[in-house]
């Protein structure tokens, strides 16, 4: 006597299948090895499963396995906990922004999202993407010592749009208008 066989119709229903879990792992490989930003899978206890690219320093192993918060500098891993909480309270997409120090020296900026991973209706942990922002913050400090300067010199300082509506006056220049 012959065990169970399989119909056409079910062996070519297991084939799709299996087409379509391979296409799916290939577009998953595509999004996380293209994107420029980290994706980060953690579990519900905000330990990192899975990551498409590490931080300056590290290694995939060296992050796999470990609470996504002790990356974190030690002053904002409370605040990063209270984010991720947020998420998953919620069960909505929280953002948020932090600062990772560079073994050997150096910081970099992140932008984070927390989202919620749901499977079958149940929680089973986050997906956080987190995008390199450093660059925009120091142009934003730059911005921030250049108007320091222009509000504090006693040379007269004005910026003006293109229609010649004022954006900024400093003292200097407003003082002798009266």
């Amino acid at each position: 006597s012959q065990g169970p066989t399989m119909t056409q119709e079910e062996n070519k229903t297991k084939s799709q299948l299996i087409d379509e879990l391979s296409e799916s792992e290939q577009r998953w490989r595509s999004y996380t090895e293209n994107s420029p930003d980290h994706i980060v899978t953690l579990d519900t206890d905000f330990n990192i499963e899975f990551v498409n690219r590490p931080s300056p320093g590290l290694t995939v192993e060296d992050l796999v396995g470990q609470p996504i918060v002790s990356f974190a500098p030690r002053e904002q891993q409370s605040i990063v906990q209270e984010h991720l909480d947020r998420a998953v309270t919620s069960l909505k997409p929280v953002r948020y922004e932090t600062v990772y120090d560079i073994p050997g020296g150096g910081k970099v900026f992140y932008e984070s999202l927390a989202v919620p991973r749901i499977v079958n209706d149940k929680l089973v942990g986050l997906l956080v993407t987190a995008r390199d922002i450093t660059e925009r913050k120091q142009a934003e400090e730059q911005l921030q010592r250049q108007a320091a300067i222009a509000a504090t010199s006693t040379d007269m300082v004005a910026l003006l749009d293109r229609n010649y509506k004022y954006l900024f006056a400093n003292e200097a220049y407003v003082k002798p208008f009266g």
